[in-house]
């Protein structure tokens, strides 16, 4: 059973304009009705001194076998992870589910944690240091500022400016696009943008007796042409050799 045969439509959020800020401690959760059914929701929870309060966000659907509410509830983190992403958009580069997605917790601790006691100090981001980096040392500039003891610690600083200098200027560019589209057309999540414009493509074809090659571009969409406007561009769609 998937999930589309258990839910007629997900609303993406993107298409429902400005509303409140979803915090990170928002989770899915299953109750049984008196009807014999179970309801599977998403609910956003809050502590105020000490005591903590819950709020249901989205009403997925009732299920009544257990093959219906796993569907229902891999659909309920999917519609998580859409919230997360709208209000705080993933570089272009990343998958919203590898960054918002829940993941499984395999390693055991021995420790005994009290968690009534437990409060956030920090937050870092390990994943996004972790992949430019090694794309950083694949490149060969591990070694940029000279390969001594004494400019490990030079080149360490240069990898983050530079790490931190791409993700800067990525973040920057989706909120700008973002911005520019919501303004002048209506407001759209950076995935939407990026799905319409991906498929403004155009085919490279060549002519076997003369070994020319021209250019065949796709029609353009409307929302396409749309997009091209807000940027102040125009697509033609008209066929031309390839200089």
């Amino acid at each position: 059973m998937a999930a589309s045969d258990v839910v007629p439509r997900v609303v993406h959020l993107a298409d429902m304009g400005s509303g409140p800020s979803y915090p990170h401690n928002v989770f899915v959760r299953t109750k049984l009705k008196d009807n014999g059914k179970t309801s599977v929701q998403i609910v956003e929870s809050h502590r105020k001194a000490d005591k903590v309060s819950q709020k249901i966000i989205r009403h997925v659907r009732q299920a009544v076998t257990e093959m219906e509410i796993e569907e229902l509830r891999k659909l309920a983190q999917k519609i998580i992870v859409e919230m997360k992403n709208q209000r705080s958009p993933v570089l272009p580069i990343f998958s919203p589910e590898d960054i918002y997605g829940s993941r499984p917790c395999n390693e055991a601790i021995d420790d005994k944690v009290n968690i009534a006691g437990l409060r956030e100090e920090q937050r870092i981001i390990e994943g996004i240091g972790d992949v430019f980096g090694k794309l950083y040392d694949d490149l060969g500039l591990k070694k940029a500022l000279g390969d001594s003891r004494k400019d490990d610690s030079w080149n360490e600083i240069l990898k983050a400016c530079v790490i931190v200098l791409i993700c800067f200027i990525a973040y920057t560019l989706v909120r700008q696009a973002m911005y520019r589209v919501s303004r002048q057309h209506e407001p759209m999540s950076f995935e939407k943008i990026r799905n319409e414009l991906l498929h403004a493509q155009a085919s490279i074809l060549i002519d076997t007796s003369t070994g020319k090659k021209y250019i065949l571009p796709s029609k353009t969409s409307h929302v396409q042409k749309k997009l091209y406007r807000i940027f102040g561009l125009k697509r033609s769609e008209v066929p031309r050799p390839m200089t």
